[in-house]
């Protein structure tokens, strides 16, 4: 683990107990650094849970949208090719004129 400061002595504090140390009063401005620290570390540690949480959730959205933009895409698509189908059968039937030019050029048949 880390280290530990005992008065003036540092020591491992997985190596030896702190039970027969004195521990010695922090200064003010001991104190402060170390509230500020702590402050700053926690602020750190706020922020990239913030961050980490605002990633997910622009991801989450981003990935929504392009789902959404896909399915858009995929009834434009089907929306284009019934369309397009139908026109092609209808301009596929045989128009009026066709028939009468048709008949027109057949034998006329006496009585």
């Amino acid at each position: 683990m880390g280290k530990m400061k005992a008065g003036n002595r540092i020591f491992s504090s997985t190596a030896e107990t702190v039970e027969n140390h004195r521990w010695r009063s922090l200064s003010v401005s001991e104190s402060s650094d170390l509230a500020g620290r702590i402050h700053c570390s926690l602020e750190a540690r706020n922020v990239s849970r913030t961050t980490a949480t605002a990633t997910a959730t622009a991801t989450a959205t981003a990935t929504a949208r392009a789902a959404a933009t896909t399915a858009a895409t995929a009834t434009a698509t089907a929306t284009a090719t019934s369309t397009s189908t139908s026109t092609s059968t209808s301009t596929a039937k045989t128009p009026t004129r066709l028939i009468g030019a048709t008949l027109d050029k057949q034998p006329m048949r006496s009585r």
